[in-house]
């Protein structure tokens, strides 16, 4: 052995890489669940999972990128969550605000299951959002006033739950929707004229509400329009003549 060696000198580097080692683990554990995982988490906790299918979602995971019904894709160093589909999972309870949270959801479906209470007015904040499915639940209360912020929807799916209110008249925002499903609702007053801004539907249903006054003249410029359901409902007057212009309607 060298007259040189210092064991002092040993002890040291030894120690400096038990620190090292100590502190990365420890930046590592302090990271934790990032912040979209921590947004499911959340709305989580407002939910009843009788039958545990959401029993993955676990706090100690660094993503929800694994979680039963998450699907993530990469935006540059990170994952990112762009779709929610706990369709037909026997979930009941109600929609956490938190699902505003998740700013990159392009698809969302809750259908099919016993969710009561309002639909979060934050869910705008989700402004990618293209597919949303609500139907068949228990949901109350009105759609969300400012539904025509989401520029990118194409499809709105929240037929047989207990909706209330009026249509939002800023449903005309909504170029790219193609398909606006309600029916089976206690939706009232009238149809807002401003749906002809919709240029892109072709899908409208409005079955089995209480929507009343005359079907506006302006369906007529849907021209991308198949079906129309009306039925059920407490309009008056006559069938506009300018939904003869709707040439697609079957």
């Amino acid at each position: 052995m060298s007259r040189n060696f210092k064991p002092w000198r040993l002890l040291r580097l030894v120690e400096f890489l038990v620190v090292l080692i100590a502190t990365t683990l420890l930046i590592s554990v302090s990271d934790g669940l990032n912040s979209e995982g921590k947004y499911l988490l959340e709305f989580k906790k407002g939910l009843q999972d009788k039958f545990n299918f959401l029993g993955n979602w676990k706090s100690t995971d660094q993503t929800p990128c694994g979680w039963k019904g998450v699907n993530c894709t990469s935006s540059g160093y990170e994952s990112i969550v762009w779709s929610l589909d706990l369709k037909s999972m026997n979930l009941s309870g109600i929609l956490s605000p938190s699902i505003g949270g998740l700013i990159h959801l392009t698809y969302l479906d809750l259908s099919y299951n016993e969710f009561k209470g309002e639909i979060p007015t934050v869910i705008t904040n989700c402004s990618r959002l293209t597919f949303f499915y609500l139907g068949a639940n228990q949901l109350s209360g009105p759609i969300p006033k400012k539904i025509g912020d989401l520029s990118w929807l194409q499809v709105f799916g929240a037929h047989d739950n207990r909706l209330t209110g009026t249509l939002p008249r800023s449903i005309g925002n909504l170029q790219k929707l193609t398909k606006f499903q309600v029916a089976g609702n206690a939706i009232s007053g009238n149809i807002p004229a401003e749906i002809c801004g919709c240029q892109s539907l072709q899908y409208l249903g409005l079955d089995h509400n209480r929507i009343g006054g005359e079907i506006p003249k302006e369906i007529g410029l849907l021209g991308n329009l198949t079906d129309l359901g009306l039925s059920n409902n407490f309009l008056v007057g006559q069938i506009p003549m300018e939904i003869g212009n709707c040439s697609n309607l079957e």
